[in-house]
């Protein structure tokens, strides 16, 4: 059943911010709306751009916040 595979799926996210505050702030949020939905997400967190960029892989994730002035 196409409705029970997409309430399956995991949605990849990575977050990639120097202020940890920012990043658990976003965690939370994203958490949050997943429980709500029922769907699975998997989140992973970068504090540095070049630790991000170590893991990222084309397809990896499906959504990338990115701190466009990291320290």
């Amino acid at each position: 059943n196409e409705r029970n595979r997409e309430k399956n799926m995991e949605v990849k996210f990575a977050i990639c911010d120097d202020v940890k505050e920012v990043c658990t702030n976003l965690e939370d949020m994203l958490i949050e709306a997943f429980e709500v939905t029922g769907k699975k997400c998997v989140i992973d967190i970068f504090y540095t751009g070049e630790a991000f960029c170590k893991e990222f892989e084309p397809q990896k994730y499906e959504v990338v916040f990115l701190d466009i002035e990291l320290t």
